[in-house]
């Protein structure tokens, strides 16, 4: 798969700053109004590109049935009442996201936007009805769990293995020359997933 080109980073720490997105900004029109009377402006979102890297927050997983993801709808997490929505792809990702992924829960996750629409709208086209586009994004990566408190304290856990996996979606022991996602699997069956340059 091609993916958009990302700039090499010049930190020391090797680490660079991708596009974050929230499901709103999956939308078919950048411009969201609020029917709430406390949030009258309209609110302006930013769509994807396809074939990019993104990081996506705040993505609350419907099911594996539907292999949908949407904004959150409880209580005081959309307060003003807006929209979003995608549909996954399971295709590149390299664990099993069956058990990675619980319907009902909100995570944040590196993936890349396979499809999306290629002609912007006009800011003063604000639509009545706001829509989902026309995206599929392809999670990289074992969802980071959203949480507001730490209900319990894990304790320390040994690594059982790593594994390096890159944008194209190829695993390996060792790490590919470039951005990998480098996902690290301990022996308490919990596991984690960073980003790292080599």
């Amino acid at each position: 798969m091609t993916v958009t080109a990302y700039t090499e980073p010049t930190e020391p720490d090797g680490e660079y700053s991708v596009n974050q997105y929230v499901t709103n900004n999956f939308m078919s029109s950048i411009v969201q109004n609020s029917p709430v009377a406390d949030y009258p402006q309209p609110f302006f979102f930013v769509q994807p590109k396809a074939q990019e890297f993104v990081r996506v927050n705040w993505a609350v997983f419907d099911g594996h049935a539907t292999k949908h993801f949407s904004i959150p709808n409880r209580e005081g997490d959309n307060v003003a009442q807006l929209k979003g929505g995608f549909t996954v792809d399971w295709s590149l990702y390299p664990g099993d996201y069956e058990q990675d992924f619980v319907e009902g829960n909100g995570y944040d996750f590196h993936a890349i936007v396979r499809y999306g629409r290629t002609t912007s709208r006009a800011l003063h086209a604000q639509a009545a009805t706001v829509t989902e586009g026309d995206y599929t994004v392809y999670p990289l990566e074992g969802g980071e769990q959203v949480v507001t408190a730490v209900a319990t304290v894990r304790a320390a856990a040994d690594v059982l293995d790593v594994t390096y996996v890159s944008l194209a979606g190829m695993r390996s022991a060792e790490p590919f020359a470039g951005l990998n996602l480098v996902v690290t699997r301990y022996t308490d069956g919990t596991r984690s997933t960073v980003k790292r340059v080599y």
